[in-house]
């Protein structure tokens, strides 16, 4: 029977059907694109402002509410974007005016200074030691650090708890 069929007709249903398949993919296709296209707008409109330093800010000042204001411009990708990220936190880099504040540009405040003399403690179980040593890094609360231990002049790394205090592990 096919033979009886004229051979354009064939051709022309083969492609009306070919068409109509293409369609229902694209279309198929097209969907989640589109959502994730609108969810990627969505976060873009979240990102229209970026954080940046009202003034030139050194290394090691700890951030307040009149040092960064959030800008209503796009932030690149990665940026801190409101004042509530950045504030009471310390600067580890120098900081210019209207330049994007990243991540890594600030960290915990600074609670023990190289060369400071720090209460180091010891503790396994109900046992704990103390001894006195000196700070061979800078550290914020939670950052590891290096600590001579000053009697035995032997170098140990320890946590910062508070101000003047190391816990070795």
């Amino acid at each position: 029977m096919i033979g009886a069929l004229r051979p354009n007709a064939l051709d022309r249903a083969s492609r009306i059907a070919a068409a109509a398949l293409a369609a229902t993919i694209l279309v198929a296709a097209a969907a989640p694109a589109a959502a994730q296209q609108r969810a990627s707008s969505a976060s873009e409109q979240a990102a229209e402002t970026m954080l940046v330093a009202t003034r030139a800010i050194p290394a090691g000042v700890v951030l307040r509410a009149g040092d960064v204001v959030a800008l209503d411009r796009r932030a690149p990708p990665g940026m801190l974007v409101s004042p509530e990220q950045a504030i009471g936190r310390e600067t580890r880099i120098s900081l210019y005016p209207d330049r994007p504040i990243s991540p890594g540009a600030l960290g915990a405040p600074t609670l023990i200074r190289r060369n400071s003399v720090v209460s180091m403690a010891f503790e396994l179980g109900a046992l704990t030691l103390r001894s006195e040593g000196r700070a061979l890094d800078d550290g914020g609360r939670g950052d590891r650090i290096r600590v001579m231990n000053l009697d035995s002049r032997r170098t140990v790394y320890g946590t910062v708890v508070g101000p003047a205090q190391v816990v070795v592990q």
